[in-house]
């Protein structure tokens, strides 16, 4: 949007004055000046340069906030006014509350997903890209109002999303036929102006390459992380970055879903909460703590604005779907009934097998059975618990001498474990039928001592 030094600006004849050209001669000399370091601080000798250089700092302080002002000028005298005043009648309007997803997501504005390593965000975004470029009626039981082509940024890993397409296409059916992907060579970032152009220019290309006669209704952004160039997680500049975003999608009157790693304390994203406020609609993807299986998981909505927040979490669950040549691809979904009953019925025996059966399989392979790594092989055999379950259990079973402490160890530090001898084939614990029976005629159903009443 600036003029450049010696040429007009667009349409308005805006040239830059004598005085903000020195300032950007001066920015562009501050930028050229070597550090300086701890020896050169300490010598007096350089003690006056340092104080130039702090000087020289503060007057590129001041020219960056006038360049800033200069093109704020400048995209106002292109604006047609009467575009942005609302007046009248017009305030009234509430298309501009128009929902992608009934209850959940603007069609026009920015929707952020965040989630802990390993939950299945990436499913999630995948999941509601095919439902908008398929024309599905609903996604997670709630109604889509508008379909269309979409667009995914996977600028995290590329290969990982494509599986996840596929997967998803060998269990619902459908086509690629309105999707685009933007691979992670794809170079983007928010935090400078210019990734608007960018990305305008990135939609046009998909746009003639697919032969779309529309424009793009969803644009995914897989992760935020990696559209924010160097921008430290608690900075100004990551809040400016996402307010870009919106802006741009709004610009575009399409809806942006930014992905997201989640803080340690697990409970929203990363980094402050300003940026979360530039946010229309935010959810948190977590485990489902009240099932055993790391394929239970919980969605909940944090914000929806313009609209009464969801009270209660979607319950999900991650479907594995094997894909050829033995590629690991799976899909999430809403729970169904008898997947949580049946999880729900599922007994310790069940998962001390499991456990014992992925230990001999890790040996087998020459892996070390610790902790994480049971847990993680659990995982992706489809006989997954939660973490805390499976840890107590693998404890227990060392108690039993069903399992011992191998002599290895994982970075010197952790133990990790070996078969020692089989679990019985049947639960040992006597049932309330063997119960009944044993008090009829006196017998210790444990020990099968006693003598019959009369």
């Amino acid at each position: 949007m600036t003029a450049r030094d010696d040429e007009e600006g667009p349409e308005k004849g805006v040239k830059l004055t004598r005085s903000l050209q020195e300032f950007r001669d001066l920015k562009a000399r501050v930028g050229e000046l070597p550090p300086v370091t701890m020896e050169e601080k300490q010598d007096r000798e350089h003690e006056k340069r340092v104080y130039d250089r702090a000087d020289d700092m503060r007057v590129s302080d001041e020219a960056r906030e006038l360049l800033r002002t200069q093109e704020l000028q400048l995209e106002i005298d292109e604006l047609d006014l009467d575009e942005v005043i609302l007046v009248g009648d017009e305030i009234a309007d509430i298309d501009d509350l128009a929902m992608l997803v009934d209850g959940r997501i603007h069609e026009v504005g920015l929707t952020q997903l965040a989630a802990q390593w390993y939950q299945g965000k990436s499913l999630l975004a995948v999941s509601l890209a095919m439902a908008v470029a398929n024309g599905h009626d609903e996604w997670l039981g709630q109604r889509i109002s508008r379909h269309g082509p979409v667009v995914y940024v996977a600028a995290e890993a590329t290969s990982v999303v494509r599986v996840a397409m596929k997967a998803w296409l060998k269990m619902h059916g459908g086509s690629l036929k309105h999707v685009a992907i933007l691979t992670e060579r794809f170079p983007l970032d928010f935090t400078v102006d210019a990734a608007a152009d960018v990305m305008d220019e990135a939609l046009a290309a998909c746009r003639e390459k697919k032969g779309w006669d529309d424009d793009p209704v969803l644009v995914v952004g897989d992760t935020q992380i990696d559209m924010v160039g160097n921008a430290e997680e608690n900075s100004i500049e990551l809040g400016r970055a996402i307010r870009r975003m919106r802006q741009w999608a709004v610009r575009q009157s399409l809806a942006f879903l930014l992905v997201h790693h989640a803080g340690h304390e697990g409970e929203r994203g990363r980094g402050h909460s300003s940026q979360l406020a530039k946010a229309d609609s935010l959810m948190f993807l977590s485990q489902n703590e009240d099932s055993d299986s790391d394929l239970h998981k919980l969605l909940n909505w944090q914000k929806v604005k313009g609209h009464q927040r969801p009270s209660d979490p979607d319950k999900l669950e991650i479907v594995p779907v094997p894909l050829p040549p033995g590629k690991d691809g799976a899909v999430i979904q809403l729970a169904t009934a008898s997947s949580l009953i049946a999880e729900a019925a599922k007994t310790d025996w069940e998962l001390f097998r499991d456990i014992q059966r992925t230990v001999e399989e890790l040996e087998t392979a020459g892996d070390l059975a610790g902790k994480r790594p049971i847990t993680d092989a659990l995982r992706t055999s489809g006989r997954g618990r939660g973490n805390q379950r499976v840890h107590q259990a693998i404890r227990e079973m060392a108690n039993e001498g069903w399992l011992k402490v191998g002599p290895r160890k994982i970075g010197g530090v952790y133990p990790t474990y070996e078969v020692d001898r089989e679990i019985p084939a049947e639960d040992p614990k006597p049932s309330w039928s063997d119960l009944a029976a044993a008090d009829e005629v006196g017998v210790d159903p444990e020990t099968g001592k006693g003598e019959e009443r009369e």
